[in-house]
């Protein structure tokens, strides 16, 4: 882009050089050429800056990104270990007070967390 500015550039000058009558100004152009140069400079240290910015933040999302993923692993580990602990055993015995307390047995950590719910409010 910089090389195509620069060519129309140096096409206008030839062209107002040229052409008899155009009233272009040289000491004009040359002081918009020198200024469009600084100009450049200033975009490409802009883009630089701003691509430097980007690259930041890249990496602490990554670095976020990781930490959550840590602690949904964990989050999923803690659950598992607590659906093994938790889980209901094959009935050995199919009476009514085996069949009863199992049913306790699965409504009691349901009961405890409706409990921690209502305490937590």
């Amino acid at each position: 882009m910089r090389t195509k500015s620069r060519g129309l550039i140096d096409f206008i000058s030839t062209l107002g050089s040229h052409a008899p009558g155009a009233g272009i100004n040289v000491a004009d152009l040359s002081t918009r050429i020198n200024n469009l140069e600084v100009r450049w400079t200033t975009f490409e240290d802009q883009m630089e800056a701003f691509n430097e910015m980007i690259a930041i933040q890249k990496t602490a999302l990554k670095v976020r990104l990781e930490e959550h993923v840590m602690e949904q692993n964990q989050a999923i580990d803690k659950f598992a270990e607590r659906w093994r602990t938790l889980r209901p055993t094959e009935l050995e015995h199919w009476d009514l007070d085996s069949v009863n307390a199992t049913f306790d047995n699965l409504h009691e950590p349901q009961t405890a967390s409706q409990q921690r719910l209502a305490r937590d409010r």
